[in-house]
Formats: C-alpha cells, structure tokens, sequence
C-alpha cells in the first residue's frame, strides 16, 4: 500500500512538472523589468529588442508629453517581463500559436487610417471581415511565421495601456537583434515620425551627348521606417537605365525594375513603368515609379499619363522623372 501511493504521489509530482516546464514561456513572473529612463540616452537607432522598448517608452512618451498630448486614449507600452529562449519544437509550435491565437490582441487601423485605430482580437477581426482578402492576409501570417521562426529566438511579454484597457501581447526575437513580430505595437504607425528614407538615389539629369555614355540611370532605394518600436516596415528598389542614339538623341533602349521587402504582417508592392517615350522615335523617355504598402489586404498600383495612382495602401510613395540627352 505505501508502494502504490508513493507510485502515485511521484506521478502527480511528474505531471505538475511537466505542465509547469511546458508553460514556462507564458506564466506569469514576478521579475518584471522595466526602467526610468534618462534623457540623454540615445535610442533613435535601435539595435536589438530591449533598446526598441526603450526607444518605444523614451522617444514616443517624450514626444505625446512635449506636445502635451497625453491622454488615457493614448497607447502605453507600460512594462515587459522577459520570457526566456525557445528551446524546444513544443514550445516554437505554441509560440505560433499564441501570435496567431483568435484571443490575441492586435493592433487594428479603421479604413487604413494611421490616426484611427483600435485594439481588438483576431477573432473579432476575422468576424468583422469574414470571406475578404483580410482574412486571408491573417491566414497567411502563420504561413510567415513558419518560414522565420526558429529555435532559440526570444520570447518577451509587453504590457500595455489604451483607452483605460490593459493589453497584453507576445513579441519574439532574434537572440540579442530586434524584434521580429508582435500584434500591438509592431503596427502602430506613429504619422508625425514615419520616414521615407532615400537610402540612396543617382539623380536624373540632361546628359551632353560628347560624354562617353549617352545613357541616364535612375536608382532608388528607400526604406520606410515606422512603429512604436522604429522598425523596418518595407524596402524598396527602383531602377532605369535609358539608352539613346549618340548622334541623333533618339531613345533606342529601356531598361527598368522594381522589387520589395516587406515585414512579416504588410503587404506591400512596388512598380516602374514608361509613361511616355517610343524607342527609336523619341529623344526622350518619361518613367514614373511608385510603392505602397497596407496592414491586412491588397494595394493596387495603376499608372496612367500623370503617373501611379495608389489604392488600398495605409501609406505609399511615388514618383516620376525625365531622361534625355542634348
């Protein structure tokens, strides 16, 4: 009798184990880490997770308090508690889940407005939006996170504060490097400091024909930058090259491309496209390019004679230039 209940005591001992390692990643802890900041720390660059929170709780409550536009309607990134590292497929496969869960909080803009926005679940969004290319988008963020995540990433939780709510949400990160994903504040876009950032451009310019090369390149890389936590939204990459005739000016070749890197979660396009010039009949060639990206959804780039006309985007970008050689 003693045998069997000692049998029994250790397989309930075991279980408790079990169950408690196989949560660990979101029990609740009472080393809660947070930090008054001091202003002369310079977060404008982040580089690995604990500085984007820093740069989220210094940079952006700087600036609603310089504007004195706090309020209880602002959103707050109040304090985070370290969960630890993904070492096991069980607990990669639940951190998956928990990021993609229909009861987790997700940072919502109504009709692609960065000043309208709430905090809701993927469930309600999914009810909201039923049968649309929303759902869709949602669907495919687990197909995202099937490709990135790994083991030995980092877990941390962040708690935060909207409207008199509090909000709990899961962000996960390359060990020691940013944060890759996360449902609240990896979607705010704060519209006073989103940037468009030309990483790098060669300026179109009339080209005298006695110069050895009578082509003009256009090249453009721009990366839009924004959220809570200063992170890379999309990267785009525009390029043209358009040849002519040394002795006549005449438009004889065109070539042109673009391309896009967006973050788990946008959706974004980008385009580059003639609007006017006929090879081997004009001594001109007009080009116009254009970006876009959205949250859940499509963006739709049309161009016409005036250039790109963007649809469906939360923000774009667009352009158009001129060569030609005299």
């Amino acid at each position: 009798m003693r045998k069997i209940s000692f049998i029994f005591i250790s397989s309930l001992i075991g279980i408790f184990v079990l169950f408690a390692c196989d949560n660990d990643l979101f029990q609740n802890k009472s080393e809660i880490e947070s930090k008054t900041w001091n202003e002369t720390d310079d977060y404008t660059n982040p580089r690995n997770w604990k500085e984007q929170i820093e740069y989220a709780q210094k940079n952006y409550m700087a600036k609603v308090l310089k504007k004195h536009e706090w309020k209880s309607s602002s959103l707050c990134l109040e304090n985070y508690t370290y969960k630890g590292v993904i070492s096991t497929d069980d607990d990669l496969e639940k951190v998956k889940q928990r990021l993609c869960s229909d009861e987790a909080y997700m940072l919502w803009y109504r009709n692609n407005d960065v000043n309208d926005y709430e905090i809701i679940t993927i469930g309600e969004i999914k009810q909201r939006y039923d049968g649309s290319e929303v759902v869709r988008s949602l669907d495919s963020i687990r197909i995202q996170l099937d490709r990135e995540l790994h083991l030995g990433m980092e877990i941390i939780q962040l708690n935060w504060s909207f409207k008199g709510e509090k909000y709990e949400s899961f962000a996960v990160a390359n060990k020691d490097s940013c944060i890759l994903y996360e449902t609240i504040g990896y979607y705010y876009i704060d519209d006073d400091k989103l940037e468009r950032k030309l990483v790098g451009t060669v300026v179109p310019r009339i080209q005298k024909r006695t110069e050895p090369t009578p082509k003009q390149v256009f090249e453009l890389n721009e990366d839009l930058t924004g959220g809570i936590f200063n992170n890379v939204v999309c990267e785009y990459h525009f390029r043209c090259t358009s040849l002519f005739d040394v002795s006549t000016g005449v438009l004889k070749d065109v070539s042109m491309s673009a391309s896009h890197n967006s973050a788990i979660g946008w959706n974004a396009t980008s385009d580059i496209g003639t609007v006017d010039g006929t090879i081997d009949q004009d001594k001109f060639h007009i080009f116009a390019w254009a970006c876009g990206a959205t949250r859940l959804g499509t963006v739709t780039l049309s161009l016409g004679y005036s250039g790109y006309t963007i649809s469906g985007a939360t923000f774009g970008d667009k352009g158009i230039e001129t060569h030609r050689i005299k």
